[in-house]
């Protein structure tokens, strides 16, 4: 286990788009972060730039393996057990102002 972080999020489609941004939003605001994405070199990518923070899984995130091993890199890499985790978009429904404010 590298460090253990108040706050970790789980990210699908963490390599590009709103996936991406939404790692560094949460890496910026003190999570501890796990992505997961099919673009394995991007991931090495980001955890080479985001040093402890950033973890990754990759693979699809419509194969029930890829969520298992995203909820098991939490607890080994961050020592934190989840639960539950929200993927943009199905997991939230609304605007981006207002989920700009769950972050603050």
């Amino acid at each position: 286990m590298s460090e253990t972080f108040p706050r970790v999020a789980i990210v699908t489609g963490a390599t590009s788009g709103f996936g991406r941004a939404t790692v560094r939003k949460f890496i910026s605001a003190g999570f501890g972060v796990i992505g997961s994405g099919r673009n394995q070199s991007c991931l090495e990518s980001m955890e080479k730039q985001s040093e402890t923070r950033f973890a990754w899984v990759a693979g699809d995130a419509s194969d029930e393996r890829v969520i298992d091993r995203l909820f098991t890199t939490a607890a080994d890499r961050f020592g934190q057990r989840m639960s539950s985790a929200a993927s943009y978009p199905y997991g939230y429904w609304g605007n981006a102002h207002a989920l700009s404010e769950l972050w603050a």
